[in-house]
């Protein structure tokens, strides 16, 4: 540690700070990394050996021994560590946060142990060529799938294996306990070893894809846009209506009178849109946009010339935003 008198603390020494919109666990293999120690070597001198750490989805958990560790041995305020959490988001791209780790509009790792199953975690690949290589808060997010940035599509896993894309791991070598070790970069594939950055994706995003993007990035960003004036209920709505547009289930009314007016995806999608590929909330997402792209107008005539009804998309007791409500036929 190096006593720092401006302070009044010790901090790590060699430090680093956070990128902008940068996860916790992105900064934290960046800074062990910069200690020139694994991860697992990191956690263990600083935080203690039964502390449960990459069998877990920090990111969203939020620890409170780990933030004040990070608090008490960073230049960092406590609001600067908070900001890396996906808890962060609360009220913009989300409305509750729960502990159980299970939030609306956050991907999940489907954690086993120290492995995912999952392909919750997505990134840019041109963002990984440009400067500082990190992993992005908002590649965390269900409604994101394009790099309005680079004008590239995301993608949620290694382009050759196939595998979910998991950084931490790079530097995991089954054959090595050294602590020391010539360190690999986060933009390698922790299974095969691929170079994310050489994906060259079949084509560019459509203006629409853009489109959806931008207004998304812009409703999380200022937590409102011109239908709510919260957020996190129109994307309430948005993965509602995408669900249904996709699902099989009998008696689909608003698939039917979607499928019919509009040329949509026809292949079912049945589990959670948490469970999505990137690939399916892509053909969805922007197309469900499309139909509030200006106002409320078009949705609501189509609702109203085919007797659209709150039971054709959501249960008796579940909640849809008053806004919404009254778009639909009584």
């Amino acid at each position: 540690m190096v006593y720092i008198k401006s302070l009044e603390k010790e901090i790590f020494p060699y430090y680093l700070p956070p990128e902008k919109d940068e996860l916790f666990t992105s900064w934290f293999c960046r800074l062990s990394n910069n200690h020139d120690v694994k991860t697992n070597t990191f956690i263990q001198n600083y935080f203690g050996r039964n502390v449960p750490f990459w069998n877990r989805d920090i990111d969203v958990l939020e620890p409170e021994n780990i933030i004040n560790i990070m608090v008490k041995h960073t230049p960092l305020r406590i609001e600067n560590i908070h900001e890396m959490f996906l808890r962060n988001y609360e009220g913009f791209a989300y409305y509750k946060y729960h502990h159980d780790g299970t939030i609306r509009n956050i991907l999940p790792l489907g954690i086993n142990h120290r492995k995912r199953k999952q392909f919750g975690q997505q990134c840019c690949t041109k963002c990984l060529s440009m400067g500082t290589v990190y992993f992005k808060k908002s590649w965390r997010l269900i409604t994101s799938v394009v790099c309005t940035e680079c004008n590239q599509l995301l993608i949620d896993r290694c382009y050759k294996c196939g595998s979910p894309i998991t950084y931490y791991r790079v530097n995991m070598k089954s054959f090595s306990n050294l602590s020391t070790m010539e360190f690999q970069p986060l933009f390698l594939c922790s299974n095969c070893n691929t170079d994310l950055r050489k994906y060259e994706p079949n084509r560019i995003p459509t203006k629409l894809e853009l489109d959806y993007q931008k207004y998304i990035d812009n409703s999380i960003l200022y937590g409102f846009n011109p239908i709510t004036q919260y957020s996190f209920t129109f994307i309430r709505v948005l993965l509602l209506l995408s669900l249904r547009l996709r699902s099989s289930s009998k008696n689909n009314r608003f698939r039917e009178i979607v499928l019919k007016k509009y040329n949509t995806p026809e292949a079912f999608i049945n589990k959670e849109i948490r469970y999505w590929s990137v690939e399916q909330r892509r053909e969805t997402l922007p197309f469900i946009f499309s139909l509030f792209k200006n106002s409320t107008d078009e949705i609501y005539s189509l609702f109203a010339e085919n007797k659209v009804m709150r039971a054709y998309l959501i249960k008796d007791n579940d909640y849809i935003p008053f806004w919404f409500e009254k778009l639909l036929y009584y």
